[in-house]
């Protein structure tokens, strides 16, 4: 795919699978809701996560974002991952609701 086709992919595809490094180096991957934003991937989850309690361990993440219909096709990025803390919980709720709005109403983020 073309730079052009990828970015247009990670803002449409559905589901990614966040695979990072456990304690023991096996990996843990998990599907996420997540949104494509200016060269970044976004990803809500709670700080109890198995996802955040790894990389405050170890920043190596990869992600793979793909789809079975039409065709199979698909888009693995490997990189470092951060655990970002909003200032408010209206800015977190801001962002939550940000990732949510790409598989829901706003209404149905909102709430």
């Amino acid at each position: 795919m073309t730079k052009e086709e990828i970015e247009s992919f990670l803002k449409e595809a559905q589901i990614a699978r966040f695979c990072s490094t456990n304690k023991d180096g096996s990996i843990h991957a998990a599907p996420v809701w997540y949104k494509y934003e200016t060269g970044r991937i976004i990803v809500v989850t709670p700080e109890a996560s198995r996802k955040v309690r790894n990389v405050k361990r170890n920043k190596n993440v990869t992600m793979l974002v793909d789809i079975e219909q039409p065709t199979v096709k698909g888009v693995v990025i490997y990189g470092k991952a951060e655990v970002q803390y909003p200032a408010t919980r209206e800015k977190f709720m801001s962002d939550a609701i940000s990732v949510f709005e790409k598989y829901m109403s706003k209404n149905e983020a909102e709430r």
